[in-house]
């Protein structure tokens, strides 16, 4: 007797469970990706280039989460590009990542303003990296102007 021969349907309360679970999915897919990841993203300016297989491009940050990054640049690579991204956080210090765009805005012309990048495959360092990027980010200074 095989495996699929076992089988058996799921009982009342298992089948109620399956459908809770998969109403509750359907949920969280629903909400749009601004509410996904409003809570982990920061508002954080450092420069950054991204680098394709044929193509090098600048820009700078205007929000960085540990997933990934929005670049404000006039000429980003098209969706699903893989980019080699290094974000310049100190005179001398990079922090180098690759990743995808999944995305680009345009303004009210149709122009391009920049791209959403994830990220894949980070490093350990490059995640500890960013998360400390992310924590300086959110402290308050210490001393203000007065």
């Amino acid at each position: 007797m095989s495996d699929r021969d076992k089988w058996t349907a799921p009982s009342a309360d298992e089948a109620e469970e399956m459908r809770a679970a998969d109403a509750a999915q359907e949920k969280a897919d629903a909400r749009s990706h601004e509410e996904r990841r409003a809570a982990h993203r920061v508002n954080l300016r450092v420069d950054v280039s991204l680098q394709t297989e044929d193509n090098f491009f600048q820009g700078f940050s205007e929000n960085l989460s540990e997933g990934g990054v929005f670049i404000s640049t006039m000429a980003p690579p098209s969706i699903g590009t893989v980019v080699n991204l290094s974000l310049t956080v100190g005179a001398d210090e990079n922090v180098r990542v690759q990743g995808v765009v999944r995305w680009i805005r345009v303004d009210e012309n149709g122009e391009a303003t920049g791209c959403g990048v994830q990220f894949t495959d980070l490093s350990t360092q490059a995640e500890r990296a960013i998360s400390l990027l992310i924590a300086q980010s959110e402290k308050d200074p210490l001393f203000f102007d007065v």
